[in-house]
């Protein structure tokens, strides 16, 4: 807990609040509604006036909280008195009241809004503040609306001390005046006269002088008396008259409300500050003026007569609301409260009015109701079922859903629990997120399926606390919304499939004739395939971006890091790159670092290759594009110890064109390009630049572009250089394909194809044996004798001849012998079907091996790859694809190569040629005729030599990286369909056979 700082004038601010002679005062209901309409306004349970004391806080009025005072350093307020505004949305997350009393305790504060009672001195006496027991935040109007309250308590405080200063004076006397010189004289004269009439009297009668004397003596001090009498009580009155005027003035002057004292014609006679204030009159220009001429609006004169009125035919005490026009035109909307003074008779003589200006406070409510009636709206149209609940599980409200259809009904369940309206799995599952969001205060979401009228839906719950020991929860039926998604889903699957397979295949074609592997063509036929060859390599980027775009809006772009050398990368990009750099006359020049970095390598050459693509398509012949890196330290590597990594920039330079400066940014966005004319005369589709932003930024880096006209362009990738300490398995790309089922590539050429001779007269398992070879494209002679099966195999110089020595007709030694005195023949392998004779020496004879008949098949095909190893072809792939036309592209570029292949279109075929076939490596889409290919690897994986095959996964989906670990074998690799040339893919494979063959 962090002690708030004095203000810097609290000494005169204690003086200022002691000086109101307000605290320990009883309750008012001025401040009552104050703090009533703030908590209503802002929706919370607590609200509070509280003054600052030297060591306490003291509470003029709350609602919401029994305290009458805290202590002054855990007091919240004690915080806002130094400021004139302060929210804490979340006191948990306030280091300043994380470990508070009152927020680890009672009453639990977990929100706080105060404002500061600032008087016309700039003292701040104490805070008009909300408190609430969950975390929340207040709107603009809310806020607009405490601090309208807060001048109001002010002003009220401020009227509390005037009255208590008018009191204390009033006490005071004040001292009598001297006579006036008026009575002076008389009470003179009065004096002369009785001297002048004892003297004449005892001049004529002296013998009755004394007495006389007596009787005048007695009658002048009686008049004396009485005038002096008189005098006294006259003084009196006028001091009293004098102290209540004074009084009364002062009252009216200081007082918060307008007053207005007017005749019986409705003319004003007393005007007090206020509404001078207010209105911008002075009094000495409306006194005895009719009050309607000068401050009603015209269509209020008449309504307003009506009440002066009633007011002066005795109807009163009444209240009304009117407008009043400021001197300066503007209207302010006044609350009255009018009563009237009766003169002798008892007829009204005077009205007086006492008025609120309301018009801030109706402001606020409107805004309220406007709030209120907004939300209220918007509830209506919620589509959501809307439930209260609380800790324990009880329905306390709800608030049923547009669609009621798709929900359980809730029309019996206030006042019951949980647990007495759902399953008891769904009770317990709900009621772990109620206390989940109770316990943090972050809000819960959590799916759930349940059967609604006889069909199963799928709903979402939303759980917020809503109050203290409350929740809200928000279900939303999403069933419609995954039904859309999985049909979404799967329309891109088939999209992606549909259309990669069928362009890898037709590029693959194309470019496999555009090498002249399969004969050499005239110029304009090999013009002609390079036109093909570009436009299709420029659909296919088309299609790419779109899926890459689908993928960005839904959130499913993944990439898959590993180290990598950046040098590399580079000079993979500018040879992938060289061919279009060629055709436009522009020059790559590279120099780059060697730098590692932690990125996707596909998707970082996904960016660098359309950067250069760019550069090269907007660059004049001759140009040079350059490509440099560099290691950019951040600032605070200047400080010592600093751990903050450094950053790799790549600087991509064209001397293009260049790009307007208003385009700059706006090229980052899609379907943006600089001239609307590039996407006919360039080509793209403005999507590039777009993904590659959203590529790097996944890579923590960033990417911006300088330029000037005819100056050209300078683009530029930040990325962090750091090396990440685990490294995952080097990895290529992958996505899916698929079609109908295959077997051995019934097109492949007869040179490449293994010729097996079978030398056997009884036939009676080498039938079964035929097919199976036939099955896998071999081409299978059958002779009966050994003669026939020498002739042939001089001939046509087959793969291996297989023989059967079990044959009781038949003289092991002599068959064998013979075949080895052929010189012809004499480097063919033998391979012996069947147990020979005991005295049999293969070895010396150079027989390849034996295979028994009790033997698997699978030791059969062994052998013939190791025959066809020593006959130079280089190993076997199996080709695991449902597209006939790719599987004969991808088998025409591989026999180029001297490789045998295979292929199958469903599962079952692949994992049946995987046993007989043994391929070396395993080339393998996922989607089917029949079955998938995770099926196949996890069948593969269940076999001791077959469990670390080298596997290609060439599909057209988008692989996440549980899908990826769940297919690896041995080296495997993932290679997208269309995303790279074929003739990447067969780079792949050949490099793989080399691993595996050796060769």
């Amino acid at each position: 807990m962090v002690d708030a700082p004095l203000p810097a004038n609290e000494s005169d601010r204690l003086q200022a609040l002691h000086q109101c002679k307000i605290l320990d005062t009883e309750g008012d209901c001025r401040f009552d509604n104050i703090v009533r309409l703030a908590a209503q306004i802002c929706d919370v349970p607590i609200a509070l006036v509280g003054l600052m004391d030297s060591d306490r806080q003291w509470f003029k009025a709350n609602v919401g909280l029994e305290l009458t005072e805290v202590a002054r350093n855990i007091a919240f307020c004690s915080h806002t008195i130094g400021q004139s505004l302060l929210i804490v949305p979340d006191t948990l997350a306030d280091s300043r009241f994380a470990d508070n009393p009152l927020v680890i305790g009672e009453p639990y504060i977990r929100f706080y809004a105060g404002v500061s009672l600032l008087t016309s001195e700039g003292y701040a006496l104490g805070t008009l503040c909300v408190l609430d027991h969950v975390p929340r935040k207040l709107s603009s109007e809310q806020t607009e609306a405490l601090q309208i309250l807060s001048q109001q308590a002010t002003r009220q405080i401020e009227l509390h001390r005037s009255l208590t200063d008018l009191e204390r004076k009033a006490i005071e006397s004040k001292p009598v005046k001297r006579p006036q010189i008026f009575w002076q004289r008389i009470l003179l004269g009065l004096g002369a006269i009785s001297a002048l009439t004892i003297g004449v009297d005892a001049i004529a009668h002296q013998s009755k002088f004394l007495l006389l004397a007596a009787v005048n003596t007695g009658v002048l001090s009686s008049i004396f008396y009485l005038f002096r009498r008189e005098m006294v009580k006259h003084r009196q009155t006028e001091n009293k008259l004098e102290q209540e005027r004074d009084f009364s003035t002062a009252v009216l002057d200081t007082v918060g409300a307008l007053v207005i004292v007017l005749n019986r014609h409705g003319e004003i006679i007393r005007f007090n500050n206020r509404c001078v204030q207010t209105t911008g009159y002075t009094f000495e220009t409306v006194r005895l003026r009719p009050f309607w001429d000068i401050f009603l609006p015209r269509e209020e004169i008449e309504p307003v007569k009506a009440v002066f009125s009633n007011l002066r035919a005795g109807q009163f005490p009444n209240a009304y609301e009117n407008n009043w026009l400021t001197k300066t035109g503007e209207r302010r909307l006044i609350a009255w409260s009018n009563t009237a003074l009766l003169d002798a008779e008892g007829a009204v003589e005077y009205i007086i009015g006492t008025g609120i200006d309301i018009t801030a406070r109706r402001q606020s409510e409107l805004a309220l109701q406007k709030s209120e009636t907004t939300n209220r709206a918007l509830l209506e149209l919620i589509p959501d079922l809307l439930i209260r609940l609380n800790r324990d599980g009880t329905y306390l409200d709800f608030l049923s859903a547009t669609d009621k259809a798709k929900f359980i009904s809730f029309d019996k369940t206030q006042g019951k629990t949980v647990y007495e309206c759902m399953p008891p799995e769904f009770a317990q599952q709900r009621m772990h997120y109620v206390e989940q969001a109770l316990k943090t205060g972050e809000m819960q979401v959590h799916e759930f399926q349940l059967q609604v009228a006889g069909e199963l839906r799928t709903q979402e719950a939303r759980i917020v606390v809503s109050g203290e020991d409350e929740v809200l929860v928000i279900v939303r039926d999403i069933s419609d919304r995954i039904a859309i998604e999985r049909t979404k889903d799967e329309f891109i699957s088939t999209v992606s499939h549909e259309l990669r397979t069928p362009l890898t295949s037709l590029r693959g074609s194309l470019g496999l004739l555009l090498t002249g592997r399969l004969g050499n063509l005239t110029s304009k036929g090999h013009r002609m395939l390079e036109i093909a060859v570009n436009n299709t390599d420029r659909l296919i980027r088309l299609i790419n971006d779109i899926l890459d775009l689908e993928r960005l809006e839904s959130n499913q772009f993944t990439l898959y890091p590993q180290s990598c050398n950046i040098a590399d990368l580079l000079r993979q990009a500018t040879e992938v790159m060289q061919p279009m750099a060629e055709r436009a006359g522009v020059t790559l020049s590279n120099s780059s670092l060697s730098v590692n970095i932690h990125a996707d390598p596909d998707r970082l050459l996904q960016v660098l290759t359309n950067l250069l693509s760019n550069a090269i398509k907007f660059s004049p012949p001759g140009s040079i594009i350059q490509l440099t890196t560099e290691i950019q330290l951040p600032p605070s590597r200047c400080a010592p110890f600093s751990s903050d990594p450094p950053s790799l920039l790549i600087h991509i330079q064209d001397q293009g064109r260049g790009i307007p400066a208003s385009k700059l940014e706006t090229i980052f966005e899609r379907f943006q390009q600089v001239d609307a004319s590039d996407a006919r005369q360039k080509g793209g589709t403005g999507l590039g630049l777009a993904i590659c932003r959203s590529i790097v930024k996944q890579h923590g880096g960033k990417i911006w572009v300088e330029s000037e006209l005819g100056q050209g362009s300078s683009f530029y990738l930040s990325l962090p250089a750091a090396k990440a300490k685990d490294e995952k398995i080097s990895l290529v790309s992958c996505s899916a394909g698929c079609s109908s089922p295959a077997l051995l590539d019934g097109e492949q050429s007869a040179e490449d194809r293994q010729f097996i001779l079978i030398c056997d007269r009884s036939s009676t398992h080498f039938d079964t044996l035929q097919a199976l070879l036939e099955k896998q494209n071999c081409q299978v002679t059958m002779v009966a004798s050994v003669k026939e099966a020498i002739a042939r195999a001089a001939v046509s110089q087959p793969t291996a001849i297989l023989l059967d020595l079990g044959n009781p007709e038949t003289d092991d030694w002599e068959l064998l012998a013979l075949l080895k005195q052929r010189q012809s023949i004499e480097n063919i392998p033998l391979i012996i079907f069947n147990g020979p004779s005991s005295q049999l020496q293969p070895e010396v004879l150079g027989t390849m091996g034996w295979v028994y008949e009790s033997a698997d098949c699978a030791s059969l095909f062994q052998v013939l790859k190791q025959a066809a190893i020593q006959q130079g072809q280089i190993g076997r792939v199996l080709i695991v694809e449902d597209d006939l036309d790719l599987t004969k592209v991808l088998a025409a570029m591989l026999n180029c190569h001297r490789v045998q292949t295979a292929s199958a279109q469903t599962q079952q075929e692949a994992i049946e040629l995987c046993q007989y076939f043994i391929p070396d490596v395993l080339v393998l889409d996922l989607t089917l005729f029949e079955g998938n290919g995770f099926a196949v690897v996890d069948w593969l994986r269940q076999q001791e030599h077959l469990c670390q095959m080298p596997l290609v996964v060439y599909t057209a989906q988008e692989l996440t990286e549980k899908e990826r670990s769940r297919l690896r074998l041995g080296q495997t690799e993932f290679v997208t369909k269309s995303r790279g040339v074929p003739e990447d893919l067969e780079e792949q494979i050949m490099h793989l056979l080399h691993l595996e063959t050796g060769k």
